[in-house]
């Protein structure tokens, strides 16, 4: 059956990994979007002529795995929570319609840049190899750091990128949290984070964004799947991105000029 979203996916064109390789923005500028799936196919439409989209294999939509890691006293967790200038993320993420696989480091710096680094491995791996020790020690200031698997993410996404390859977006959707046989679904929400060199403020998509009052929430995939699914973890400091789950979720954020 071909949705709404896939109708609207095939008005743009085309662009292939090899080609998209130059928009890779390891060391970025980045925000973040919460809106709901419903208005995300007319949100689009405004963009058509402005982006290209990321097709593999006659595909435009992939599935995404992704297992995050932490110390036994949450310290990557705290630090983002907190609100430590300087933090960081520590994943494996898998490519699961092509079988590819990465470790990643995701570090913010002074609150505002983004720098990621990234290393292929066979697959993702419940108990860390000496290798990927290695990677982390060599790209972080973690020595000798005791790390445990913590939570899984699974999800769909899209990439589109501009013509002049200066910014890459990434819309995810059908997000689900997963720990120890426990999982929880973020409903009708898609999360779009719009990437470049500098401050996204010029980004025609992030105009669209604003005009329908949806705004930079600083959403987290690993930090919120963890307070959901973690009911004692601490979790105050996100109390208004939760608000915002729960409007958009349930059809309650007020847009403007969606037509």
């Amino acid at each position: 059956m071909i949705t709404e979203l896939d109708s609207v996916l095939c008005g743009f064109r085309g662009i292939s990994l090899c080609e998209m390789e130059s928009a890779g923005l390891l060391d970025r500028v980045d925000a973040k979007y919460m809106i709901n799936v419903d208005i995300l196919p007319i949100l689009l439409k405004k963009v058509f002529d402005d982006y290209r989209i990321l097709e593999i294999d006659n595909k435009r939509i992939f599935q995404y795995s992704t297992l995050y890691y932490d110390t036994d006293n949450d310290l990557l967790y705290s630090s983002h929570h907190n609100g430590k200038l300087n933090y960081t993320k520590i994943r494996y993420r898998k490519y699961v319609d092509s079988d590819i696989s990465f470790l990643e480091i995701k570090q913010k710096v002074k609150g505002i840049r983004t720098i990621k680094h990234r290393t292929r491995i066979k697959d993702i791996e419940t108990t860390i190899s000496d290798y990927a020790k290695e990677y982390i020690e060599n790209n972080t200031p973690f020595q000798n750091i005791q790390l445990k698997p913590i939570i899984y993410t699974d999800f769909k996404r899209l990439t589109l990128v501009t013509h002049d390859m200066i910014e890459r977006v990434t819309i995810d959707q059908d997000l689900v949290f997963r720990i120890n046989g426990t999982s929880h679904k973020l409903d009708n929400i898609a999360i779009i984070e719009i990437k470049r060199d500098v401050k996204p403020k010029n980004s025609i998509l992030a105009h669209n964004l604003n005009k329908i009052r949806a705004y930079p929430d600083g959403f987290s995939k690993y930090c919120v799947g963890r307070a959901i699914l973690e009911k004692k973890l601490k979790s105050n400091n996100f109390k208004e991105i939760f608000l915002n789950i729960n409007k958009i979720s349930n059809g309650k954020y007020n847009y403007r000029n969606i037509s």
